[in-house]
């Protein structure tokens, strides 16, 4: 080798050096992350869930939950792919299950089958679909999936739901006098819609009592403030209906102008009549007040008795619910409907009632009973 080219050399070896002396000492490698089978589980769970393999996730959680029968992220994994593949009461068999013994309720696992139910009951022809969907909207929830499903629904079933455009065509259909204008007053008061207000305030002059009367409570329903110098004038109106009507949605709007009549009808010798004027009195109730609700309560009309517990369920759920549950065992099955689902309405936020309540043969109070658990567990 020339001295030149040992030169080189030795100048490339010290430049090599050098430059290696220059770099970061290389990491040592990551140990790969251990996840314990329930980690593991619950990943692939998930990962079948979000592939829209709800059929494999809910065998696959059940496996799971079966060697992690105490873990509430399991069970919440289970319960979602229930109601996924099967429905909501396949969600509601996996939460009985797993509370199995357990005296007190899980709420935020009750509030997920319950909305489960209530997406179940939204998505098929039932005839509690339309309330499934506006308890859903009203909690936030989207149901714009779930409105092509099981067939197209109707503008007022949007719109009670609060589907907007759905409000501005029932708007315009009130407008040109579509028929059946009751069940459009219905759909556009239940959609809680400011603009629906004004649609609504213009058929107090329909020459129709039927339509005036609607139109009327929907008002007090809503709380229409303005609208009681037009109320005021229906107290007048020719049709006793409507007066009743007109003077119980002043007394939701604290206007006392319909007072003397309504408290004429608390004293009827008639319960049916009673009945109108204490649902119309519930707003302001003193101690007259109860008293005709407590008679009601004695009649020995199973619907007059129901809806007479349900106006003194706030203040007195203990009456409430003895006359309640007393009808929930009547022999006739219209009156043990008609009992769950005030059941439903008054049991002031019992979970348990509730969950017992969502087993019902009947879609209604199924629907009422899970929105009332949305609303307690919120």
């Amino acid at each position: 080798m020339t001295s030149r080219f040992f030169l080189s050399a030795v100048w490339l070896i010290a430049l090599s050096t050098s430059s290696a002396a220059q770099q970061p000492p290389a990491a040592p490698p990551t140990a790969p992350v251990q996840m314990d089978g329930e980690a593991a589980g619950l990943m692939q769970g998930w990962a079948l869930m979000a592939q829209k393999q709800y059929g494999l996730a809910e065998s696959h959680a059940q496996t799971v939950m079966g060697k992690f029968p105490r873990s509430v992220a399991v069970v919440i994994l289970a319960i979602e792919a229930s109601v996924a593949a099967s429905g909501g009461e396949a969600g509601l068999a996996r939460y009985d299950t797993w509370l199995g013994q357990r005296t007190v309720e899980e709420p935020a696992l009750l509030r997920i089958v319950a909305t489960g139910l209530l997406k179940t009951e939204a998505r098929a022809e039932s005839p509690a679909r339309s309330e499934a969907l506006r308890l859903l909207a009203r909690d936030g929830i989207d149901i714009s999936e779930l409105t092509g499903a099981a067939g197209t629904l109707t503008p007022r079933v949007l719109a009670s739901a609060g589907n907007d455009q759905a409000v501005s065509q029932v708007i315009e259909e009130l407008k040109a006098g579509a028929p059946n204008e009751v069940a459009a007053i219905e759909a556009l008061a239940a959609s809680g819609s400011q603009r629906a207000q004004t649609a609504i305030a213009a058929e107090l002059a329909d020459p129709k009592p039927e339509v005036r009367g609607a139109a009327a409570d929907a008002l007090g329903r809503m709380r229409a403030r303005g609208s009681q110098e037009r109320l005021r004038i229906l107290l007048k109106d020719e049709t006793s209906f409507v007066r009743v009507r007109a003077a119980a949605a002043l007394m939701n709007l604290n206007d006392t102008s319909g007072l003397p009549l309504l408290r004429e009808l608390l004293i009827s010798e008639v319960p049916a009549s009673r009945l109108i004027g204490a649902e119309a009195l519930a707003s302001a109730p003193d101690a007259t007040w109860m008293e005709a609700v407590r008679e009601l309560i004695k009649t020995g009309e199973p619907t007059v008795r129901l809806a007479a517990a349900r106006l003194i369920s706030p203040h007195d759920p203990a009456l409430a619910r003895s006359v309640v549950e007393s009808l929930s065992a009547d022999p006739n099955p219209a009156v043990r409907e008609l009992a769950g689902r005030t059941l439903a309405e008054s049991s002031g936020g019992d979970l348990k009632t509730l969950r017992r309540l969502l087993h019902s043969e009947d879609a209604a109070t199924r629907v009422r009973a899970a929105g009332a658990i949305l609303t307690a567990t919120r």
